[in-house]
């Protein structure tokens, strides 16, 4: 009887802690790290420009061991000081349960235990996504990714990536019609929501190349600049393994989820 009143307490407990967790959706400079006990956990960086995009060859590589109601993500996007944001990139996400909550990541309303790509879209109080399985081809390799702007029928927002299958989701472009199309910020981000802090969220290292910008010209620029903030919490560990200069355009960024205390990505 013990045992089963002891079982009841803990399982309270859990859910209640597990509701009055902030949100873990989050494009702003509020970071958590893993290993300061949070819940929700960031590593990135990011530029400050006046844009109309982003682009980046970023490592598409599977997080495995994810829980219940876990995920993890890396995506690039750009964002403006009020909260409007465009993210792309992928994400893997555990099963998710009536708990979820506001905690659930940006795919949580697809069938789990799977890697997607995914867009998410956030303009004032409407927010889109869509996620969808990534081909075998492209696991455990690097795919271009792009946030872009184009002028024809009015103009708007696109995202494009380059796959191996020409059925991948975005491969010709998705377009956000009307959208808008300046940005203040443009970031490179590696985040996960872990319910237990023991590093059983596992994503091998992988290297972000040849990152761009889109000038208001609309000219694609490679990056010559480290980025103006970065946190870099672990898990996630992100640090540049050849910083972004004249001598090394674009630079090259590494990240990894590997436990607690693997600050080299080994």
């Amino acid at each position: 009887m013990k045992k089963l009143f002891l079982a009841c307490m803990l399982l309270c407990l859990a859910i209640s802690f597990v509701v009055v967790v902030p949100k873990a959706k989050a494009a702003q400079l509020t970071d958590f790290a893993c290993n300061s006990g949070s819940l929700h956990c960031i590593a990135d960086g990011r530029w400050h420009d006046t844009n109309h995009g982003s682009s980046v060859i970023l490592p598409v590589i599977s997080a495995g061991l994810i829980g219940d109601d876990e995920w993890w993500t890396r995506d690039i996007s750009v964002e403006d000081s009020v909260g409007n944001s465009i993210h792309f990139g992928i994400d893997r996400e555990g099963f998710h349960t009536a708990f979820c909550l506001s905690l659930c990541g940006v795919c949580h309303d697809q069938a789990g235990q799977e890697l997607y790509y995914f867009y998410e879209t956030n303009f004032g109080s409407t927010q889109t996504h869509r996620c969808d399985i990534v081909p075998t081809a492209d696991i455990g390799q690097s795919t271009f990714m792009q946030i872009g702007y184009y002028t024809s029928n009015g103009g708007g927002m696109f995202v494009k990536l380059s796959s191996r299958d020409s059925t991948a989701m975005c491969q010709n472009g998705c377009f956000f019609s009307g959208a808008q199309q300046t940005w203040g910020y443009t970031r490179l981000t590696e985040e996960l929501m872990a319910f237990f802090q023991s590093g059983n969220i596992v994503a091998r290292k992988g290297d972000w190349v040849s990152s761009k910008w889109q000038n208001l010209s609309g000219t694609w620029i490679t990056r010559t600049n480290n980025f103006y903030d970065a946190f870099n919490y672990r898990p996630p560990s992100m640090f540049w393994v050849t910083p972004p200069s004249t001598t090394h355009p674009g630079g090259d960024l590494r990240s990894c989820t590997e436990g607690r205390t693997d600050n080299n990505c080994t």
